[in-house]
């Protein structure tokens, strides 16, 4: 490339060109192409400068920008089609030296001045970081705002921005939008650790001409600012992507695809982007559908509407119809390896939805391999996050934290987004608590919750205060658990996300049944079918129904939960493929149900018809399956067996002090146990009491044993004290146990 640009010096080439002559016959990337265009700039241009060897014309080619004598005849063998080894060799070392001088001279007589280039208001002038180095720049909106052209375009300009080999964009996070003190955030970020800049930008449409407001600052102050005016949608972002690297230093241009491909795109096709793309940051998933379909039914090679476009499908669940998407892409053949990569991590995430675990990790190796070849840190990170949801889901929590702590040190390296880092350590407190280090989850889940409150991100407040909650439930303590909810509660208003509203709702919902409040459960329950149809939202269905299964489960109202699991089923066996992480859950409640329920024929014949159709359940629910299996020996006739197993389980939940589990596997030993072996239940009684905080079950089973003795003085003392403290769980069946004991006190 760089013999050929020699005897082209100062000559514009064009992609075409440069590609027959260096890589005849063969298809290259653009990716590719800029990489060496980049590896030869950053071999002769000198650190400080901001000329470089290599000029790029936006949309038409490069050239040779310095005139360089050639001493060697032998470069003149140079033919396009074929290169001889010596003669790059002997042409480079003269090359060399006489770029050397050359840069020599533009190093200490063309010193750069940041914002040179344009008519901008320059204040307190820090020293840039040389072009060596990346740059890390925050896109931030200059006021609270839910405008489509500020929404999607500030997003967009991130991904323009991103294509430049020095920068490393960060995205607009969808809180930013809802804020108003913008120039707080701007500073904040600024001064966050490995962010070098915020660019804050308003984008106003008046009449028939498009204007940008932008201001650059890093954390001592305001670098520059401008006001950028256009007559099209296409040509404004061009022109604050120049005006940015210019303020920057940038050296490096988009050399030739994604300009082109710019040049291609109609206002109304970018538009149309542009809104999908807002309101696919707003969750407003199926109007995001309408407007990408649009865009891409009018540009065909319009790869970003593409993309977003099979994301926003598997975020529905629309998991075969995201794939049908992503073949779309795959078929089209003429992008480049970041698309590929994005591409790439896009059908993984969908895969991972559809637990073919497998074909994901295979894309997310792809992935990494791509990653390291271009040095994309972004897309190495998102691979990292897809590979610990693949661990996670495969039940392996050690590889799991291994993953997410590798994924956090790349994040504060390379995009060191406090929202981020944030999310980072929430998830970090669901592995923990999946580890049963109890002490590590409350602390990253502590970390989480500070960091969301300096940066007032609702969805991530309420999400982080639903995961300790989770925390406490795990230990029992369901006083702390409910308070965390209802720490969480002031912020629903502001969250969006039907899926953090859902898990919210089902949270709570669990933490008021297992509290004996069965009405205000209900409420909740109520909430999540709200939801699904407001939000037209299948999966806050599915998690209502779950709740409703599970609740009913627990009060023994075996007929009821038939029927709600059924219609659970019913669900997932329309398009099975879409629903495949509940279904896995479904079909555990499903068989649990059957073990209680059902002869201990149907209810094996059941778990082994559901066990070939979900093998995954052997590495994801294994503990469970264990409690189900007891069961079943029970019904066949087996209790010792069975009462073995399940005090193996709480044994193994006690010592991982997860005691809520454990103690309903103790009443489930009790009910065993009963009238075949009162030495061991009375022991039995013993051991959970110490773990359960509520009072209900124990008292009841106590009572139970006082009665069996025949001792009806304090079987009817300890259900009258029971009696206000069991809440909603009181039945008639209750009500008629205590006049029993105390219609044999009397006698």
């Amino acid at each position: 490339m760089l013999l050929f640009l020699l005897q082209r010096q100062g000559e514009l080439i064009t992609k075409d060109e440069l590609l027959a002559a260096v890589w005849p016959n063969q298809f290259i990337t653009d990716s590719a192409l800029n990489k060496q265009i980049s590896r030869l700039r950053n071999t002769f241009d000198a650190p400080d400068c901001n000329k470089s060897i290599i000029e790029t014309v936006r949309g038409v080619g490069i050239r040779l920008a310095v005139n360089i004598e050639v001493t060697d005849n032998k470069s003149e063998e140079f033919s396009s089609h074929r290169f001889n080894q010596k003669t790059i060799i002997s042409s480079v070392v003269v090359i060399v030296i006489v770029m050397a001088a050359s840069f020599l001279f533009y190093h200490y007589f063309s010193q750069p001045r940041l914002g040179s280039a344009i008519n901008a208001k320059i204040v307190d002038i820090v020293p840039l970081k040389t072009t060596k180095k990346l740059i890390n720049i925050a896109i931030i909106p200059a006021e609270k705002t839910n405008e489509w052209l500020d929404i999607g375009g500030l997003n967009y300009l991130s991904e323009l921005l991103q294509q430049h080999d020095e920068i490393d964009s960060i995205n607009p996070q969808a809180d930013w939008f809802k804020q108003d003190k913008i120039n707080v955030l701007a500073l904040q970020l600024s001064q966050a650790e490995n962010i070098d800049f915020s660019l804050i930008v308003k984008n106003i449409k008046q009449k028939n001409n498009f204007i940008s407001q932008v201001t650059l600052r890093n954390k001592h102050g305001v670098l520059a600012n401008n006001e950028i005016q256009a007559t099209t949608l296409t040509s404004l972002f061009e022109k604050i992507d120049v005006w940015a690297i210019q303020q920057l230093n940038i050296t490096s241009g988009v050399v030739f695809a994604d300009s082109e491909r710019i040049a291609k795109i109609s206002d109304f096709i970018l538009e149309s982007y542009l809104r999908g793309l807002a309101a696919a940051r707003s969750r407003e998933l199926n109007k995001a559908t309408q407007f990408l379909q649009t865009a891409v039914s009018q540009n065909k090679s319009f790869f970003p509407a593409w993309l977003l476009l099979a994301e926003v499908e598997a975020e529905l669940g629309n998991f075969q119809k995201s794939l049908a998407i992503s073949k779309t892409i795959e078929n089209l053949n003429t992008f480049d390896d970041y698309y590929l990569n994005d591409l790439y991590n896009v059908k993984a995430r969908t895969l991972i939805y559809m637990n073919k675990l497998e074909d994901a990790e295979t894309y997310l190796n792809k992935s990494i391999e791509i990653s390291n070849q271009v040095s994309d840190m972004k897309a190495v990170i998102v691979s990292l996050s897809n590979k610990a949801l693949i661990q996670d889901r495969q039940g392996i929590s050690t590889k799991t934290m291994k993953i997410i702590k590798k994924q956090l040190e790349l994040v504060e390296k390379y995009n060191p987004l406090p929202s981020l880092i944030a999310q980072i350590n929430h998830n970090l407190a669901i592995v923990s608590q999946h580890l049963f280090n109890y002490d590590g989850a409350k602390n990253y889940i502590e970390t989480a919750i500070e960091q969301y409150q300096r940066l007032q991100h609702y969805s991530g407040l309420v999400s982080s205060y639903r995961v300790k909650s989770n925390i406490y439930n795990d230990l029992a303590e369901t006083g702390q658990s409910l308070l965390a909810l209802e720490k969480a509660e002031k912020w629903l208003d502001h969250v969006d996300s039907p899926i953090i509203l859902a898990h919210y709702y089902t949270s709570k919902a669990r933490n008021l049944y297992e509290q004996g409040y069965l009405n205000k459960s209900k409420i909740q329950i109520d909430k999540l079918y709200s939801l699904s149809i407001t939000y037209d939202n299948i999966e806050a269905k599915i998690m209502a129904l779950i709740i409703q299964a599970e609740l009913q489960i627990s009060y023994k109202n075996f007929d009821d939960a038939r029927h709600t699991v059924t219609q659970m089923l019913d669900i997932v066996k329309v398009n099975p493929a879409d629903h495949p992480a509940h279904a896995e859950y479904i079909v555990a409640i499903d068989m649990f149900l059957s073990a209680l329920a059902d002869s201990a024929v149907v209810s094996r014949k059941k778990m082994n018809n559901y066990l070939n159709l979900y093998p995954l359940l052997t590495q994801s629910m294994s503990h469970h399956l264990q409690r189900i299996e007891a069961h079943i020996f029970a019904a066949e006739g087996y209790s010792n067996k069975a009462i073995s197993m399940l005090q193996k389980l709480m044994d193994y939940y006690i010592s991982n002090n997860h005691l809520l589990y454990a103690s309903y596997i103790g009443y489930e030993i009790l009910e065993l146990q009963w009238q075949n072996d009162m030495d061991s239940y009375l022991k039995t009684i013993n051991r959970v009491q110490e773990i359960s905080t509520f009072d209900y079950p124990i008292l009841k089973f106590r009572a139970k044993y006082f009665a069996y003795q025949e001792d009806f003085f304090n079987a009817t003392i300890l259900m009258q004290e029971l009696k206000p403290k069991a809440r909603e769980f009181w039945s008639n069946d209750d009500q008629l146990l205590l006049e029993n004991y105390q219609l044999k006190l009397n006698n």
